[in-house]
Formats: C-alpha cells, sequence, structure tokens
C-alpha cells in the first residue's frame, strides 16, 4: 500500500467515525503538553503538543482529542576536531482515542491513534547544511497516563513512523 492510499484511508477512517458521533461531540477544553523524546538511534530530543477535548465518543469513558505536536532529535559525532550532526524535526497531526477507568476523567488512561508526519531531516557538517529533505509519513501512537484532579497530567507515549519512532515522557495541564 502506498504512503497517499494510507493517508487517504487514515483520512476517511477518522471522518467517519467522527461524523458517526459528531451528535455528542463539543469543545470541552485543551490540554498542553511538554517533555523528553527518545527515538530509536537518536539522541534524546524533546516534545511539545497540544490537543482539543472533543468529548465522549461511542462508549462510557472514551474520549476523542484531535492533536498536534512538534519533536525533534538530533545525532551529533566529531571526527577529527570537525561536528557531524544528522538532525530531525516532526510536526505530528492526528487524533486519537482515550479511554479512561474512572467516570470523572481522573486517574489511568490509555488510548492511541493515526498521525500524519511532516518529517524534515537535515545533515549538518561543521555548521553548514549539507542535506535536507522532506517527508510525509503515516505513524500511529499508543498513549499510557494518569490525570491528577486539578487537570495535571503525566503520560508515555509511543509513536511509530518510518526511520523516527520514539518513545517519550510528558508533563502537561488542561484547561
Amino acid at each position: 500500500m502506498s504512503n497517499k492510499t494510507l493517508q487517504r484511508s487514515i483520512l476517511a477512517a477518522l471522518v467517519v467515525l467522527s461524523a458517526d458521533s459528531a451528535a455528542g461531540l463539543e469543545l470541552n477544553g485543551f490540554e498542553v503538553r511538554g517533555g523528553l523524546t527518545a527515538p530509536s538511534a537518536w539522541d534524546t530530543g524533546f516534545t511539545l503538543g497540544v490537543a482539543a477535548d472533543l468529548g465522549q465518543v461511542w462508549v462510557d469513558n472514551l474520549y476523542l482529542y484531535p492533536a498536534i505536536s512538534y519533536q525533534r532529535a538530533d545525532e551529533s559525532e566529531r571526527f577529527f576536531g570537525t561536528s557531524f550532526d544528522l538532525e530531525v524535526s516532526s510536526i505530528a497531526l492526528g487524533a486519537e482515542v482515550r479511554y479512561f477507568l474512572d467516570d470523572n476523567r481522573t486517574g489511568w488512561y490509555f488510548g492511541g491513534g493515526p498521525y500524519l508526519h511532516l518529517l524534515e531531516r537535515e545533515f549538518v557538517v561543521g555548521g553548514a547544511r549539507l542535506v535536507s529533505s522532506d517527508s510525509q509519513e503515516p505513524g500511529v501512537t499508543g498513549v499510557a497516563g494518569y490525570r491528577l484532579g486539578g487537570g495535571l497530567f503525566g503520560e508515555g507515549r509511543y509513536m511509530v513512523v518510518s526511520g523516527f519512532n520514539q518513545a517519550q515522557v510528558l508533563l502537561g495541564f488542561s484547561f
């Protein structure tokens, strides 16, 4: 299956599923999160993200969160006094569903969903950018977290995307 076909399939599934439960959707607030990202084969980087809480969908305690996030990491080596850096950044656009074990949306939750990653890779030698490439890659994210009553939360995420899989540890708040 080509990337374009997969992207269209993901988008079509989101539209159909959202339309099916659109009657119950409403903006309940936002959440902001940030923290460390540890991509496989890369040095640790950082992640920043924002998600909208669109409310309960399909079954009790299952909620829809469309989101956007930014991740950045690099790999640096030094040979004979010259630095060689490979930098990767990603803007991830997608939506996930989360299941909360508590009816009040406090305590433990888990979920995941599809994302489209806009990846940029740069190869820098001695401060000069030699090669830059952009790509759009489909991916999927799994999430597990714990939300306190005041809107503070901590979560772990794992993003699967071609050439930039990453584990994340994030802190955030909802309002």
